[in-house]
C-alpha cells in the first residue's frame, strides 16, 4: 500500500470541505464521502482509521497545518506594516474589516466555523485552543507596536495577551451576526462594536487604572434621576 494513501485521504477531506464550506459539517464528512473523492477503497481507508471520528481528529490538524504558519496570514502582516502615525479611525475600521472578511471568505475562516459544531470534542477543542493562542501571540505583539506607539495601553490591567483575545471574541461574535443578518449584523454594527471594545479596552498610557467595572458602575449611577420622594 501506498505510503501516501493517509495523505490523500486527508487532501479528500480537506477538498469536500473547501468546496461547500458553508453547507458541510465536518460530520458530514462520511466514510463513503472520502473514499469516493480520494478514489481508494473503504479497505485501504480501515487501514488508517477504525472510525470516521478517528479520521477526523487527524483531519483537524491537518487543516490547521498551514494556518498555524502566521507569518503568511494577510491581515497579522497589514497591521504589522501600519506606522502608529497612520492609526486612526477609519484605519482601524479597514483593518478589522479586512480581519471580518478573513473569516467569512477565505477556506481557512470557514474552516475555523466548522471546527466550532465539533467543540464538544476534546481533540477539536484542543486544536482550536492552540490556533487561537499562537494567533493572539502574534496579534498581541502587533498591537503593542501600533497602539502603544499612539500612547495607549490596555485598560483594567489587562496585557496585550487580553487586549488580543478580547479583539478575537468581539470579532468572531459580530462576523457571526453579519452572516446571520447581513441587513442589521452589517457594517455600520460592526464598526460600533469595534469602536465601543476598542474604546473601553484602551486608554492614555498616563490615565489612571480605573477597573472597568468601577467604569461601568459610574456610568449607570452617576447619571441616573433621583428616586422622587
Amino acid at each position: 500500500m501506498p505510503a501516501d494513501n493517509r495523505t490523500v485521504f486527508l487532501e479528500a477531506g480537506e477538498a469536500l470541505l473547501a468546496e461547500s464550506a458553508t453547507e458541510t459539517t465536518m460530520r458530514s464528512l462520511t466514510v463513503r464521502a472520502i473514499t469516493k473523492r480520494a478514489r481508494r477503497s473503504t479497505g485501504a481507508f480501515y487501514h488508517y482509521w477504525d472510525t470516521q471520528a478517528d479520521y477526523i481528529r487527524d483531519l483537524v490538524p491537518y487543516l490547521m497545518r498551514w494556518e498555524a504558519a502566521v507569518d503568511g496570514d494577510p491581515v497579522i502582516d497589514r497591521i504589522q506594516r501600519v506606522a502608529p502615525t497612520e492609526m486612526d479611525a477609519a484605519m482601524a475600521m479597514k483593518l478589522f474589516d479586512a480581519s471580518i472578511a478573513a473569516l467569512t471568505t477565505t477556506p481557512a475562516g470557514r474552516f475555523i466555523w466548522l471546527l466550532f459544531s465539533m467543540v464538544d470534542d476534546v481533540h477539536v477543542a484542543s486544536s482550536l485552543r492552540r490556533l487561537y493562542d499562537e494567533y493572539a501571540e502574534v496579534y498581541a505583539a502587533a498591537y503593542e507596536r501600533v497602539f502603544g506607539g499612539c500612547g495607549l495601553r490596555p485598560a483594567d490591567g489587562m496585557s496585550w495577551l487580553d487586549v488580543a483575545a478580547l479583539f478575537t471574541a468581539a470579532l468572531d461574535g459580530v462576523t457571526m451576526r453579519q452572516v446571520i443578518d447581513p441587513e442589521r449584523g452589517g457594517p455600520k454594527l460592526a464598526a460600533r462594536m469595534i469602536a465601543a471594545v476598542m474604546t473601553g479596552a484602551l486608554v492614555p498610557a498616563d490615565a489612571p487604572d480605573v477597573p472597568l467595572l468601577e467604569r461601568l458602575d459610574d456610568l449607570l449611577t452617576r447619571h441616573r434621576p433621583a428616586t422622587l420622594a
